[in-house]
Order: C-alpha cells, then sequence, then structure tokens
C-alpha cells in the first residue's frame, strides 16, 4: 500500500498544485486587466516596472521577490505584469503543494485527506489574504514550510549521515532567503528552529538557527530604516513609554478580526492542537510563536510596532491546519458511519464555498463574509474581496483615463496633488515630467496655504508665467473623489471622469 502511495505521490502534488494555481487564477481571471491587492498598485508594480527598465536595485528592502518576478519576465519573455500575475498563481499552488507535504509528512495524514485540508487551507479567509496583496509574506511563507519539513526531518533522524548533512545545508539556505525575503516570516522561522533546535537537543540545528539569530539581529540594528531596531530610543522604552505611541490600530479592531476570522475555528483548532500533546512539534512551535505576536498588545503598551494585526493574518495559516486536523479527529468519534460522512462533507464543503464567496463576492454586489459586516473596524487589515485593489476595480478605468487626459492637457513641470492611495497609479503611468505628490489626509479647501505640502513646493510655482485657469496652462492640479469636500471649489472644477475630478488650483494658490 505504501508503495503504491509513494508511486502516486507525483500525481497528489500536480493535483494540489493545480488545486492553489485555480484558486488564484479566479480573481484575477475575473479582473482583468486590472490588479488585485492594495500593495500590489501601490508597492509591488511600480518597484517592478522600475527593476525592468533601470536594473535591479539591491538596496530595496528585502528584494528577493521582485527579483524573482523579473526572472519570470526574463525567462519566458513576458512583459513584467503578466510575469506579475502569473508568478502569484505559480506561488499559490507552490504554497498548496508545500500544505500538502505538512500534513502528509509532519501530521502523517493520507495523501487523499492531505489534499482536501490543503484545499481547507487555501480557501480559509487569512490565507486568501496573504495572496491577495502580501506577497513577500507568501513567498516566505513557502521556504518556512519547506523549511519546517527539513526541520521535521532531522529531528525523526537524528543520526549524521550524508544526507542529513545535505538537509542541514538546504535549511541554512532556505532560511537565509528567507531572511533576504520577508522580515516577519523570517523572524518566526529563526525563532522556531532555534525553540526546535533546544526542544531536540540538536546541536547542528541550533548552531544554524542561533547563527541566524545573531546576524539578523546585528542586520536589524545596523541597517534597518523601519523596525522599532532603528529608533533613537532602546526598544523597551520605545515599547512602553507614552512618547512612542503609534497605535493605529485599537484594540477592539485587532480583537475584532480575530474573531470574525477565526471564532468559528477556534474550538476545532484547540482540540486539533492539543491532541496529541506532544506530536506536531515542528509545527507547534511556530503556531504559538505566531499567537503570542499577535496577542502582544496584552502586555505591550506600545503594540504598533509589534504589527499584531499582521500577525493575526499569518497565525491563520497554523489556526486553520490544526483546526482540520481536530475537525477530523472530532469526526471519527461520530459512530454512524453515514452521519460521519454527512458531517465532514457538509464542513468543508461550507468553507469552501465561504472562500469562493470571498473571492467573488464583488461580483455579487454585496458583503458575504464575516469580517465584511465588521468592515469599519477592519477594513484597513481586512479588504471585503479579493476583487478589490486602492479602488473598487470598477473604478479603475476612471483612474486610468484621468490620468491620461492630465498626460495629454497639462504642461510639463507641473504639479498633480492626490490622495496616499493612489500614488501607485500615478507612478505607473502619469508622464514622467509631471510631479504627483500625495497628502495623507483629505485637503481643506481653507487650509490650503498651511499645509506642509504646499510650503514646500506648491508657492514656488506662483511665479510660473499661466496663472488663469485654463486646463492646457495649469499648473497646480487637485484630483479629489469627494465632491462634497471640495464644493467651494466647483468653479475651479476642469474635468470629471466617474467620481473623480480635477481641480485646477494655482489661482487659488497664487492669490491666496
Amino acid at each position: 500500500m505504501n508503495f503504491l502511495l509513494n508511486r502516486l505521490l507525483p500525481l497528489f502534488i500536480i493535483t494540489v498544485f493545480c488545486i492553489g494555481c485555480i484558486i488564484r487564477t479566479i480573481p484575477v481571471y475575473l479582473n482583468y486587466p486590472y490588479p488585485i491587492g492594495y500593495d500590489s498598485i501601490n508597492y509591488y508594480l511600480p518597484l517592478l516596472y522600475n527593476f525592468s527598465e533601470n536594473g535591479i536595485n539591491w538596496s530595496t528592502s528585502y528584494p528577493i521577490y521582485l527579483f524573482a518576478v523579473s526572472s519570470f519576465s526574463e525567462i519566458f519573455m513576458i512583459d513584467p505584469y503578466t510575469s506579475f500575475n502569473f508568478f502569484n498563481i505559480f506561488l499559490y499552488g507552490v504554497l498548496g503543494v508545500s500544505l500538502f507535504l505538512l500534513f502528509t509528512k509532519v501530521m502523517n495524514i493520507s495523501p487523499t485527506r492531505s489534499i482536501l485540508f490543503s484545499l481547507f487551507v487555501l480557501v480559509q479567509l487569512s490565507t486568501l489574504r496573504i495572496s491577495w496583496d502580501l506577497y513577500r509574506d507568501l513567498l516566505s511563507i513557502i521556504f518556512f514550510n519547506f523549511s519546517l519539513l527539513l526541520i521535521n526531518g532531522v529531528y525523526q533522524n537524528s543520526k549524521i549521515s550524508y544526507q542529513s548533512g545535505l538537509s542541514y545545508l538546504l535549511l541554512f539556505c532556505l532560511i537565509l532567503v528567507s531572511v533576504l525575503t520577508d522580515r516577519m516570516v523570517s523572524i518566526l522561522l529563526i525563532f522556531a528552529s532555534l525553540i526546535c533546535a533546544l526542544l531536540f537537543r540538536n546541536k547542528y540545528l541550533l548552531l544554524i538557527s542561533s547563527s541566524f539569530v545573531i546576524l539578523f539581529i546585528s542586520y536589524l540594528i545596523a541597517f534597518d530604516k523601519i523596525s522599532i531596531f532603528s529608533m533613537d530610543s532602546g526598544i523597551i522604552q520605545t515599547l512602553v513609554d507614552p512618547v512612542y505611541d503609534l497605535n493605529s490600530y485599537s484594540i477592539i479592531e485587532i480583537i475584532v478580526l480575530f474573531v470574525s476570522l477565526y471564532g468559528i475555528l477556534i474550538p476545532f483548532f484547540v482540540y486539533g492542537f492539543l491532541k496529541p500533546l506532544l506530536a506536531f512539534l515542528p509545527l507547534k512551535v511556530p503556531t504559538i510563536i505566531a499567537l503570542v505576536c499577535s496577542f502582544s498588545w496584552i502586555i505591550v503598551p506600545n503594540y504598533e510596532y509589534l504589527v499584531p494585526e499582521r500577525w493575526v493574518i499569518i497565525s491563520g495559516l497554523f489556526i486553520s491546519i490544526f483546526s482540520a486536523h481536530g475537525f477530523s479527529l472530532l469526526n471519527t468519534s461520530i459512530k454512524s458511519g453515514f452521519l460521519r460522512a454527512i458531517t465532514f462533507a457538509t464542513f468543508f464543503s461550507f468553507f469552501i464555498i465561504y472562500g469562493i464567496v470571498f473571492i467573488l463576492s464583488p461580483q455579487f454586489g454585496t458583503i458575504s463574509t464575516i469580517p465584511g459586516y465588521f468592515g469599519n473596524l477592519t477594513q484597513f487589515i481586512m479588504p471585503i474581496s479579493m476583487s478589490i485593489n486602492s479602488f473598487d476595480i470598477d473604478q479603475n478605468k476612471d483612474i486610468v483615463q484621468l490620468i491620461d487626459w492630465i498626460n495629454r492637457n497639462t504642461q510639463g513641470n507641473s504639479i498633480v496633488i492626490g490622495s496616499i492611495h493612489w500614488r501607485g497609479w500615478f507612478s505607473l503611468f502619469l508622464d514622467p515630467e509631471i510631479d504627483f505628490k500625495y497628502e495623507e489626509n483629505t485637503l481643506q479647501p481653507l487650509s490650503f496655504k498651511n499645509n506642509s505640502l504646499f510650503e514646500n513646493s506648491g508657492l514656488g510655482l506662483c511665479n510660473m508665467t499661466s496663472s488663469n485657469s485654463d486646463s492646457t496652462s495649469a499648473t497646480i492640479l487637485l484630483v479629489s473623489s469627494n465632491d462634497s469636500i471640495l464644493k467651494d471649489l466647483s468653479s475651479f472644477k476642469i474635468q470629471e471622469f466617474g467620481q473623480f475630478a480635477v481641480y485646477n488650483i494655482s489661482k487659488i494658490l497664487c492669490n491666496y
């Protein structure tokens, strides 16, 4: 029997790979040619096209993902955007394979059930959220999962051999690539491997993990610009002193996010995690770390620096794995075979349909997930659907047409002002001779002159020769999607595309 299963293993792997690819293809296909994901348009695509035109900039933070997509584009001779979409689809398929191997190799679950359990994890809202626009996390999670497979292998076979030596070497390489891919997941991997080394009393694994702990902390202190290690104050002071409080998400928002995502799964997760208690340690150790970080706000006043909202999303991968296992264990206790089969099918069908609805919900025109009903608390962390980016997809055409109109009707060396959430669109499509500046807060007409954005660059344009409101000589344009805020500027509106309007505010600034 085992011989037959081993012969069929490649077929199982191909099957789960195709399942992952199909899941990730659906939102791409439905929304093409527009991208899905907030960071897709505001971070990854502008950097990717910059890399394509000017070569890889290795000083960019964690450039491995962008390098991989650029290489994918070169190898298959396709444009960067097509490469971006296909590579993300490919990654989700590989994620499915890594989950399948975790179920079969670490948890000793049958291949057929492992395929179903992998599908269960792939359609969880938290996993889909990662694939929506957390692509560095997604790539690093794949390295993480394969690292766990190697850690489990050296745990089960602690004898030194040629094969174990290769496993340690490959583990070293995977941790290294993970460190260069994403900060959060690499921290999880390094400390999980360190704790596993101590629990397993494996000196070789301890040497690898402790080396990376030292190197990673040294890197954060010396080069990182955005973590708590880059602060002038001490780490403890930064996390505790109210002066450094930058909490952008409230505790209520984080709790609602966690409960709305995992409330149904918690009983199954707890049961699956505890049964049996000392089994699956390579998976349980990172699960505990991720959950502790998710609830860091309990003991850390300035929890923003520890990004618990991101850890809530990451921990969903482990919660889903143990929930599938826990439900399976509970289901086996049902004596009636018919009732057991019905319960099993109902449970997994519900979550598969629930995940697909999350992918498709804007197509139905309604909010169809639990986090979606709490959108006022979760919307900045969890989108209501995968079929969205910095706008609803049906608004993407309007913003592209608006930028094209600006390119054709505006002089070079002009300034366009808009929202920080639109910076990616203007970076990709605006004429390079026109400068785009963004503001995080809504601009109020009565405070233009006092705004730091105008103090630094706006008033200098008043020396330019055209002060009338003709669109072809506009020097400072304001793009807004909220007419009610700017109703006093209606006479300065020069163009409109859908909900977006363009205002020539040069005369206002220069004659304020």
